[in-house]
Order: structure tokens, then C-alpha cells, then sequence
């Protein structure tokens, strides 16, 4: 078996704020300052409700003087007034001043007692205080008397600013009461995952990971890369390793990157019954997709084909290389001198003996006229060699027959053809092989694109 570069340490989960994911690697000051922006941001379009509530206060005292509900005293509106008017300047420090004095006033009603919590949140969002904001959010939620149509928006500020202070349970606290109370975006529902996640609860985990899945698949939302990526680092943290490869797939569907080829073409690789006859066809699609950039892999990817007898795919291969910087130097730069002369030798002993006639090619079996199909593909004479495989194909190989239909939908994908392409690598998926090969298929068929 081939060695190959190591596999993607699980898929890096990116943590979720309200607004926008953050790489776990952030600091945890930044993940704070991220949740109080968006806290603050949320806040603030909220705050209207305070306004025209302080406005009542200061234009109807005949409802004050019935007791009407929800209304404030006169001797507590002054300096909630105050705290509003210094928020709407961004003077947080006197904001928070004013509703200190709000503090001292006794016997406040359970409304009041809101207002100013409410008030006091959108302070301490305004200077990054996070245990001051978290205080003040449930403290507000504690009362009871938040607007119905608010209590939704408010569990999931608090369950965003208790993100931010890394306190995953407050954090799946209020998220779960936010989800119950009506929040339906799918940000909240994430977070939830990823405090269940960072708690090493990860049944929990997955278990909101498929509902938030459920509810994307009846609105017709597509999952987002965070989303995937928490989704394959829990499954391989349960040990998975089925369900990981799938999600990689889901990934590579909707989000390719090489680092993610390079995993899943690697697990493959090391996957039970995989035959290390595909190990070529394997690293053909990995060097399609840039999987693995390595001198290392680049190596091992010529000395392949040269075992194959396929020189001229090793040469090509070989001065890609070279051109990209990845052979030739470092270490082992004297390695890939020998390797190149090695290629050149054999490349002239081949110019030497000249290509077969296609009368000696009509005596030939399949197998020898498709090697020598793709050996003229692989020398850039494409039209040709594809003719030879095709033809080969349709008179049909004794011998793994289905190994030349996925090199020749390769060749066909890399060259336009995408339909054909397509067709053949749906039938070499569904044949049903257990040796790896209709996995492959099924890999190539993720960046050969439908037509539209």
C-alpha cells in the first residue's frame, strides 16, 4: 500500500456566532467582542419598544394615575430617559451611570425592573462587558414581562452573549427555551449544536444537527460549510466513521476544497477491501482535484504510472511538478534527479521504438489498444487516444473491464465531454463493487458537474 499524507485532522469546526461562524482558533476576547457586537446591533433595533414606552410615561399620567399596566413612575422614567438618550449617543459609561441612579429608586415594578435590564444590556453590549450583559439579559428574561413577540429574540441574545463568555450550558440553556418560544433561524440552532458539541455531548449533538437538517430540508434551505463541518467532526468524535465520509461528501458536493479531498481520498485509500490496483486511479483523481501538493505525493504519483508503463503520464506529471517547485528541490532533490533521468530514458526508449501501426493494433487484444489509448492521451494527443479507448471499451476487456470505463470517464470529464462522462461513472457506481472502485466512481461523479 502506498503511503500518503496524513488525513485531515477531523474537519476543523468553526464556532458559530449569531451573525457569522468564527474559527475555533479565535480568541476568546474576540469570540466575546463578536456575540456583544451582534447583541448590541440586535438590541438596538429593538429598542423602539423602549422608546414609545418612556414616551407613554411622560404623555399619559392619566394612566398612571389608574394604574394602568406597564407604565413607569415619574420618579424612575427621569433617569431611564437619560439612559436611553445616552445609549442613542454610544455614551455607554453615562448610560450605565443613569441606570445605577434607576437602581436606588425603591420598590420597582416587575416592568420597570425590565426596562431597566433591558437597558443595561444594551450598555455593557456598547463596552464589550459580557458577565455585565448576561446579567443584565436574564435578569430582564427573569421578570416575565418581556413582549411576546420579543421572547424568542431575547433567549437567543442570551444564549449568543453566553457563547461568547464560552459558557456552553447558559449557552444550550436559553437556545433550547429560544427555539421552544418560536426562534426558527437556523444560526440558533447551530449554536445549540456547538455548545452540545463543545460539552462532549455529541449524541445531543447530532440530534440537533439533524433537526436543524429536517427544517432546512422542508423550507428548501441548503446546510452551510460550518454546518457540515460540525457535523463531520461530531460524527468522528462518536466514531462514525461511515457517517464522517458521507458528510465529507456533502462537503465536497457543495464546499470542495483539497484539504477535504485529501481526507476522504485517504480514508479511502485505507478503507477494508480497498484493491491496491486502484491505487493509480486514485491518485489520478487526487492530482485532478489538488488533493495533495506534496513532493512527497508527486513522487510516489510518477513512480506509479512508471509501474503502470505509462511514461509518458509519469513524465507529464513529473514536469507539472518541477514547474509548480514541488520536485527538485529540498532534501530530497537528488531522489527526483534520478527520477527524472529514469523518465527521460524510458521516454527516449519509447520514442525509439514508435507508436504501434493500427494494423498491429487490430491484432492486439482490448486491454493492450486501451493502454495504448491512454498512453497517447497522456502524451497530448487527445482526439487519438480517446478513439482507442473507446474503441477498446466497446469490444470489451477480459479483465476488470470496469477499471478502464472509470480511467476513460476521467478522460472524457477532463476533456468536455461531461455527459458521456457522467453515464459511465453512474454505471460503474451502481455496479455494486466492493473493491473500492464504484466508490471511486462515485467520488469523480462530485466534481464532474450535471448539465444544466
Amino acid at each position: 500500500m502506498q503511503s500518503f499524507p496524513r488525513a485531515l485532522t477531523p474537519v476543523h469546526v468553526r464556532a458559530v456566532a449569531h451573525a457569522r461562524p468564527t474559527p475555533l482558533a479565535t480568541a476568546v476576547s474576540a469570540a466575546v467582542s463578536k456575540a456583544l457586537s451582534t447583541a448590541l446591533h440586535t438590541a438596538l433595533q429593538t429598542a423602539p419598544a423602549l422608546v414609545l414606552a418612556l414616551a407613554f410615561v411622560l404623555t399619559s399620567g392619566a394612566a398612571l394615575a389608574q394604574g394602568a399596566p406597564a407604565t413607569l413612575r415619574p420618579e424612575i422614567a427621569p433617569p431611564l430617559v437619560a439612559a436611553q438618550k445616552a445609549l442613542g449617543d454610544k455614551q455607554f459609561d453615562e448610560a450605565l451611570a443613569q441606570l445605577r441612579a434607576a437602581d436606588a429608586v425603591a420598590g420597582k415594578t416587575a416592568y420597570e425592573t425590565y426596562l431597566v435590564e433591558r437597558l443595561r444590556f444594551v450598555a455593557a453590549a456598547g463596552k464589550r462587558d459580557a458577565p455585565l450583559a448576561l446579567r443584565s439579559i436574564e435578569a430582564a428574561l427573569a421578570t416575565g414581562q418581556a413582549e411576546p413577540e420579543l421572547r424568542a429574540t431575547l433567549m437567543d441574545q442570551a444564549s449568543n452573549t453566553a457563547y461568547g463568555l464560552k459558557d456552553y450550558e447558559r449557552t444550550v440553556q436559553w437556545a433550547r427555551r429560544a427555539i421552544e418560544a418560536g426562534a426558527t433561524g437556523s444560526v440558533t440552532s447551530l449554536r445549540l449544536a456547538q455548545a452540545l458539541y463543545f460539552q462532549g455531548q455529541h449524541p445531543a449533538a447530532g440530534q440537533a444537527l439533524d433537526a436543524l437538517a429536517t427544517r432546512q430540508r422542508a423550507a428548501g434551505e441548503a446546510p452551510g460549510e460550518p454546518q457540515l463541518r460540525l457535523q463531520a467532526s461530531n460524527l468522528l468524535k462518536m466514531n462514525d466513521d461511515a457517517g464522517y465520509a458521507g458528510v465529507l461528501e456533502d462537503l465536497l458536493l457543495a464546499y470542495p476544497k483539497p484539504a477535504v479531498w485529501s481526507d476522504r481520498l485517504a480514508r479511502l485509500s485505507r478503507q477494508s477491501g480497498f484493491d491496491d490496483r486502484l491505487m493509480l486511479d486514485l491518485m489520478r483523481l487526487g492530482q485532478r482535484v489538488q488533493a495533495w501538493e506534496t513532493p512527497q505525493a508527486q513522487a510516489e504519483l510518477v513512480e506509479l504510472a512508471l509501474q503502470a508503463g505509462f511514461v509518458n503520464e509519469a513524465r507529464g506529471y513529473l514536469d507539472a511538478a518541477y514547474a509548480k517547485g514541488l520536485l527538485g528541490q529540498g532534501p530530497d532533490a537528488a531522489r527526483h534527479q534520478t527520477l527524472r533521468q529514469r523518465v527521460q530514458s524510458l521516454s527516449a526508449a519509447d520514442r525509439a521504438a514508435g507508436a504501434p501501426d493500427a494494423r498491429a493494433l487490430a491484432a492486439r487484444d482490448a486491454a493492450f489498444v486501451f493502454s495504448t489509448g491512454w498512453d497517447q492521451y497522456t502524451a497530448g494527443r487527445q482526439p487519438e487516444g480517446l478513439a482507442l479507448m473507446q474503441q477498446a471499451v466497446q469490444r470489451g476487456l477480459s479483465k476488470n473491464p470496469d477499471d478502464a470505463r472509470l480511467r476513460l470517464a476521467g478522460a472524457l470529464a477532463a476533456s468536455g465531454q461531461t455527459e458521456p462522462a457522467r453515464a459511465m461513472l453512474i454505471a460503474v457506481r451502481d455496479a455494486g463493487h466492493r473493491d473500492g472502485l464504484s466508490d471511486l466512481a462515485r467520488l469523480w461523479l462530485l466534481q464532474v458537474p450535471a448539465p444544466r
